[in-house]
């Protein structure tokens, strides 16, 4: 039985959040149906990345929960989106950047070494 996309609930507790990627496969299985799965699938696992100030990389944390939701849900293929550069200001963001699991490849402290390092 599929349950219509605005009765599933959002996010509310802390065991929702755990539901997240879930929740939003089945929103666009619902409103895309299987086409819509295979397309987010195909993208995340052709999707670079590059994130300046994004919070302890909020960015990078949610692609790769939806991957490992694709993984774990829907295709066990899926690939996790590639983080190519991340710029962060503050020291401890930095460090928890390098703690991720899927390391970015490179992450700067200083705005101009992000640009002089497409020179």
């Amino acid at each position: 039985m599929v349950v219509p996309a605005q009765n599933v609930p959002v996010v509310r507790t802390l065991a929702d959040s755990y539901r997240w990627a879930e929740h939003c496969l089945h929103v666009i299985r619902h409103t895309h149906g299987d086409s819509g799965i295979a397309r987010l699938g195909t993208s995340l696992s052709t999707t670079s990345v590059s994130t300046a100030f994004s919070g302890i990389g909020s960015a990078e944390l949610s692609l790769n929960t939806l991957a490992c939701g694709m993984r774990a849900f829907e295709n066990p293929e899926c690939k996790t989106p590639t983080c190519v550069f991340a710029v962060e200001y503050a020291p401890e963001s930095r460090y928890e950047l390098r703690m991720h699991d899927h390391r970015i490849q490179h992450v700067f402290g200083d705005m101009t070494e992000f640009i002089d390092a497409g020179a």
